[in-house]
């Protein structure tokens, strides 16, 4: 039995092995050689893109250094000698285990079968299910392949297509360069930086490995920032695309990725201050405030650190305090100073500098550089939203001056995770029209919440790709109930993300409309996404004008996407059944559809303020949109159901002498469809529209002398 199954299994294998071979046997130059021409010309895929092939080469990374491999994916670095086009990014999206990724260790020659794809202008072997890895030799050394930054990219990070492709997917060093950038992102949880060699090119080094990760990251790791003016011999990593100049994108040009601590070679540092807190997160007008700074020096010892503090947002003259090591020694310790007291109200900036024995200096936040100092406001009656989400206008992003402390604060519900609402919980402080309403997560209770209800909660401040939230909330209090009533806003002011136009409405309750009173406002592009289709679509003031407005996104729950399950005006059907099942039917919008205003809460994701309707209570198409002021007093209508099917009742009352109407059913360019007449200074009248075809029309109501009693929206469903 046990010879009858081995000898299965050898065919079998034979099988595979046959399979395997049916693929063509390439060069990885072969694969990767893009010619000089088609460069000049800014083309830089492979002539084999969507070909299956085999390929021989060694292993220059430990698959399990790199951060995308987890127990269902995996990625490599390959090379095959030296010259140009010698390297390559291997990847694979399923279980490491299945095809032998996750044993391979650097220096295996390996025989590796998978199809070439361009990943925004990256060139990738993505392995093949079912095919294993072969193992050829074992024990190659691996060398970097010494380039020059200006060979990469230009001082601006423009990559140099010409003469930087022949080293993408290569490891690579670069020598003798200066950090000029320090730039912290996902909410400070990991890191970059820039470097600079002595002509001023300029290389982006970032951390597609663990050795990169920062303490807080996930995974955690034990990097640690350098600092502007930072000096390397070398460093060394793989070298990776993110494409801008010719390609007309916006990326940071060629950069590295180091795979191992040896792959950076310090040559001078300054100290390196790792963490920067404060006792007090909003201390009252009798309080002095603690800060503390944990300060280490790779190559020397710290000699004294300063305390910068500033009282005014406009202040630009700070105070020094000398800080006092606490703890630790003078290489790896923590040092404190004092702010004082300072009056209820005041707004207070800091940062903090280090200097060590050889006379080199760093400041956590670089205030002298430019960057946004750390800051808090002085409260005597605790931390409010505003504090939390205000940030001055001079700062150069947006980032919280409260991120990753632990707040108390009270706001009123005005979107809730009840079965009719949004599905997301945020509050909003009140008698405040900018920087008072946040969003509430990672707390069960948060359910039990209802839209009024006023509420004190304390949680832990995160900025989550630049969009604030209190998370991790241990406390929920209700205080009472409070009013919100919605900010009317110009939908044009969201057109495109501007920092200081739309930051200060995030997490807040608004309604959009026409800044021309009793005007209406428009779908003016059921896809802002097109040809890609997020569920998110445009409304304006100006119904031949599709590119002003704001997003509207509802019909989506994911990860990143808070949309609301019961609101029917989506952009597609599919999102009935799609990331989510929806609550109600949807109502797919058109281009020219008209409502007098819409509801909701403006919120911030993937570089674009949009509007997260609650319900269909936030859809507005009876506030006399479209009709004088003269008109609107003629009278009053309301129509339902609304959405209909076969028929629908109006429901009327004429001011004045009136006595009749007529009611008429127009498509959305006002030609009339049918008509019906209404007699009576008041009444209802069934209008039967079995014979018109799904999707949306105006109802125009005139009084006896033709005047416009109201427009309404009317949505038919079959």
């Amino acid at each position: 039995m046990a010879r009858k199954l081995l000898f299965v299994l050898t065919l079998l294998t034979l099988s595979f092995m046959t399979v395997q071979a049916q693929y063509p046997l390439i060069t990885v130059q072969t694969l990767q050689n893009v010619s000089s021409g088609n460069l000049g010309n800014c083309q830089d895929s492979s002539a084999y893109a969507g070909d299956t092939v085999r390929i021989h080469a060694v292993v220059v990374t430990d698959p399990d250094s790199a951060s995308f491999t987890t127990a269902t994916r995996g990625q490599l670095w390959v090379r095959a000698g030296y010259g140009p086009f010698s390297g390559l990014d291997v990847i694979q999206f399923f279980d490491p285990n299945q095809n032998g990724l996750a044993t391979l260790e650097v220096g295996d020659s390996v025989e590796l079968t998978g199809t070439v794809v361009e990943y925004f202008h990256e060139t990738e072997l993505e392995l093949l299910s079912g095919t294993q890895i072969t193992i050829l030799n074992a024990g190659a050394t691996i060398q970097p392949s010494v380039v020059s930054v200006g060979d990469l990219n230009d001082a601006s990070q423009v990559n140099q297509v010409q003469t930087g492709e022949q080293w993408e997917g290569q490891y690579v060093e670069v020598q003798n360069v200066t950090v000029v950038s320090v730039d912290p992102f996902s909410g400070g949880t990991r890191v970059s930086f820039v470097v600079q060699d002595q002509s001023g090119n300029r290389l982006n080094v970032t951390d597609k490995f663990r050795v990169q990760r920062l303490p807080n990251g996930n995974p955690a790791g034990t990097f640690v920032s350098p600092n502007v003016g930072d000096t390397y011999t070398y460093i060394r990593g793989v070298l990776t695309h993110s494409t801008n100049g010719c390609f007309g994108t916006n990326g940071r040009g060629y950069e590295m990725s180091p795979t191992k601590k040896s792959d950076y070679g310090l040559a001078s540092a300054a100290p390196s201050i790792i963490t920067v807190s404060r006792n007090l997160v909003t201390p009252s007008s009798t309080q002095a405030v603690t800060v503390t700074a944990n300060i280490s020096d790779i190559t020397q010892s710290v000699s004294s650190a300063t305390l910068y503090y500033a009282v005014g947002e406009a202040n630009t003259t700070y105070t020094n305090v000398a800080m006092t090591l606490a703890s630790g020694t003078n290489q790896s310790g923590t040092w404190t100073a004092n702010i004082p007291a300072q009056s209820n109200g005041a707004f207070v900036k800091y940062y903090v500098c280090a200097t060590d024995n050889n006379n080199n200096t760093s400041c956590n936040r670089s205030v002298p550089n430019g960057a946004d100092p750390f800051f808090f406001t002085v409260r005597d009656n605790g931390t409010t939203i505003y504090d939390v989400q205000y940030v001055p206008n001079s700062f150069a992003n947006s980032n919280s001056g409260y991120d990753d402390m632990t707040v108390t604060v009270e706001g009123v519900v005005t979107a809730s995770a009840e079965a009719t609402n949004l599905g997301f919980v945020f509050i909003q402080q009140e008698n405040e029209l900018a920087w008072a309403g946040i969003m509430l997560t990672d707390n069960p209770s948060l359910a039990t919440l209802t839209v009024g209800q006023k509420v004190r909660v304390t949680g832990t401040v995160n900025e989550s790709f630049n969009f604030t939230r209190v998370e991790q909330i241990s406390s929920i209090q209700s205080i009472g109930t409070g009013t919100i009533t919605p900010l009317g806003l110009n939908p044009a002011n969201f057109t495109s993300y501007d920092r200081l136009l739309n930051e200060p409405y995030e997490g807040m309750l608004v309604e959009l409309r026409n800044p021309t009173p009793g005007a209406c406002v428009y779908v003016v592009d059921n896809n802002a996404d097109d040809p890609s289709n997020f569920a998110e679509y445009r409304i304006g003031s100006d119904l031949f004008d599709p590119v002003t407005g704001c997003r509207v996104l509802a019909g989506r729950v994911t990860n990143s996407a808070y949309s609301s399950l019961n609101f029917s005006y989506v952009n597609d059907a599919q999102w009935a059944t799609t990331d989510g099942i929806m609550n109600v039917t949807p109502i797919v919008v058109q281009n020219g559809d008209v409502f007098a205003s819409m509801e909701g809460i403006i919120a911030y994701t993937f570089g674009n303020m949009k509007l997260l309707p609650r319900n269909n209570s936030d859809a507005n198409f009876s506030s006399g949109c479209g009709v004088s002021v003269e008109d609107a007093a003629q009278g009053r209508v309301t129509l339902y159901p609304n959405p209909a099917q076969s028929s629908f009742n109006i429901r009327y009352h004429f001011e004045g002498t009136s006595t009749e109407g007529t009611a008429m059913v127009c498509d959305l360019a006002g030609r009339v469809l049918k008509t019906v007449s209404l007699s009576g200074i008041e009444g209802e009248q069934i209008v039967e529209v079995q014979d018109l075809a799904a999707g949306s029309y105006l109802l125009k109501v005139v009084n006896v002398d033709g005047k416009t009693v109201d427009v309404l929206r009317l949505s038919l469903m079959r």
